[in-house]
Order: C-alpha cells, then structure tokens, then sequence
C-alpha cells in the first residue's frame, strides 16, 4: 500500500482474504444454483415475437389487432400522455406525472400503425390503392361505422386448425381489404419498417410504432397460449434457454401483489414503491432504528468469522491469570 494509506490505516488490525477463493465457490453456487432453477422453472423456447412471425403463427390475431385500431379502441389510442389526451395518466395519491409533460410523443394510432404503412405499398397494390382511397374519402361516421362492424364480427370468429373460422358478410366498406393488406404486409416481414419510416432517414432507430403495435394486444395473445401473462409470471419469466432480466425480479415482483396486480395505476405504484425502497437503502445508515438492524443482526460476524475466530483466541491468550 501506499505511504498515505499506511498512514490512515495505522492501528488497524488487518486480515488476510483470498478473493480469488470466494469468487470461485460464489461461481460454483450460482452456476449449480441456477441448473437446479432452470431444471425446475424453465420457460418454452420461442422465437422473438415480430410482426412477421404473428402474421403466420397468428393471423386473427393480427387482423383483430387491426380492426381494434380503425375502431380507436387499441391501447395506445386510449393510453393518454405521452401518446394522446384520449385517456387518464397514471396517478398515485392525486398525483399524474405524465400531466406534468403531456403529450410528448404523438401517436394518431390509426395512421401511424394501419393508413400510413398501406400509402406505401399502396402503389404496388391497386386493390389496397382503391380501399385507402374508399376510406379517406368516406365520413369519419362512416369509417368507424364500418370498422365496428367488423370489428365486431372477428372478434366472434376463432383460429382452428390453421384456418380462421366464422368471417361473415357485412356492411364493412373497404375494411376487410385493408385488414387483409395489412395481413400480408405484416407476413412480408416489412410492417415494422412502413410503420417506423415517420420520416426518411438512412438509419432506423425508433421503433416506437411497431413496439406499440404489437403490444397492443399481440403479444398478449401469445402470452396467453404460454401461460406468461404479467399476471402470472410477470417480467421475469422470458422465453429462451438463458436467465432473463433476473436484476428486474425485485421489480417485477410487486405486480403480482395486489393493488399493482389489477390496478391501472400499476406502473406509477410499482415504480414508487422502488423509489422508495431505493432511498430507504441510500439513506440506511442515517434512519434511525434501521440502521441499527446490522448489529440486531450481525452478518458481518459470519462474513468475518476467521478475524472474529482469531480474536477470541488472542483475548483468551490475554487474559491475566491468578
């Protein structure tokens, strides 16, 4: 050590500690640790969720997602700040952070994920073409009108064996064509780049859109057909044959709790609550009474236990005898 650390650290009884040897049993119990977990609570394989494979894997699914949105009744439509004022911000005790910014992000739902990445294939689609054209042109009335209608009949209708059973004829415009645009769009494997596109740009970074799009209820419904819905298993449970965001489980846990289980104020309460356990941690060595918990319970003993094995040899080998 250097002269000023000797010099700071005169009288200090020091012991010896072999790192290298703690670091390799704390691998050795992990590593044995997490085959044991893995062995019992291990999660399907399943390939990322993207548009594309939805498409195929689940195409209602994505139709319905569609009609949802030319309804605005996806979630994003209704979400409020930072997309929109359609719907309440998260609050806690009164309090709505996301009043304090507004809408930051703007998101007209219906142009955004469905009308905007049609315009772009439209031109080498007549049929799409003609729809998009039948549907701008017609009464915002008339629009949701159709769509309701169809809206209402798919969401009647099931997948059973690779087929969509129930579609019906109806009063739906040219909804059903661009339902079925967006279909193919999405099994081409380019829905995300014609809904991220807002602007040219050589490089793609925001993916807002497409994230949204399929949040809305897409991944819902594959969760759903691996039990690994947030009510279930929460974030940490991931696909896959590698841990997953094991250092947000403090996190996600709490949504398993009620109120944050069925709240729609979950997220502000959960991220409050961490907040709050976050400070209470920083601040631990000044609260009173908390910080008296580490000599209530003196882990530093077993973590020092040769020093403190050492020590009681030395004052029995101190004490003055008759």
């Amino acid at each position: 050590m250097s002269i000023k650390s000797d010099k700071y650290l005169k009288g200090i009884e020091m012991a010896p500690y072999d790192l290298l040897r703690e670091g390799a049993i704390m691998l050795a119990v992990v590593f044995v640790a997490i085959i044991l977990l893995a062995s019992l609570f291990s999660s399907p394989q399943y390939p990322p969720v993207t548009s594309k494979q939805m498409g195929y894997a689940q195409p209602l699914a994505t139709m319905q997602m569609v009609a949802s949105v030319l309804i605005d009744q996806c979630e994003t439509e209704t979400y409020g700040p930072p997309y929109n004022d359609n719907g309440a911000p998260q609050e806690i005790f009164g309090i709505a952070p996301a009043k304090w910014f507004g809408v930051t992000i703007p998101i007209d739902a219906k142009e955004a994920f469905v009308l905007q990445p049609l315009e772009a294939v439209a031109t080498m689609n007549p049929d799409i073409k003609l729809a998009l054209a039948e549907y701008r042109n017609a009464s915002h009335e008339q629009q949701l009108a159709w769509a309701t209608n169809y809206n209402n009949m798919i969401s009647k209708a099931k997948y059973e064996d690779r087929k969509i059973v129930g579609l019906k004829e109806g009063d739906y415009g040219p909804v059903p064509q661009l339902v079925y645009g967006m279909l193919l769009l999405s099994r081409s494997g380019l829905l995300e780049a014609a809904q991220n596109m807002t602007e040219w740009s050589p490089y793609l970074f925001n993916f807002t859109n497409s994230l949204l799009f399929i949040q809305n209820s897409g991944l819902n419904t594959v969760a759903t057909t691996l039990d690994m819905q947030g009510t279930e298993m929460g974030i940490s449970h991931e696909t896959g044959p590698w841990p997953g965001a094991w250092w947000l489980w403090p996190y996600a846990g709490f949504y398993q709790i009620p109120p944050m289980l069925t709240s729609n104020n979950g997220d502000i309460q959960v991220g409050s609550i961490m907040i709050v356990i976050f400070l209470l941690l920083l601040f631990l060595p000044f609260i009173p009474i908390l910080n008296k918990i580490p000599y209530w319970i003196p882990l530093y003993k077993l973590f020092w236990r040769d020093w403190y094995k050492n020590q009681r040899k030395k004052d029995l080998h101190d004490e003055p005898t008759e």
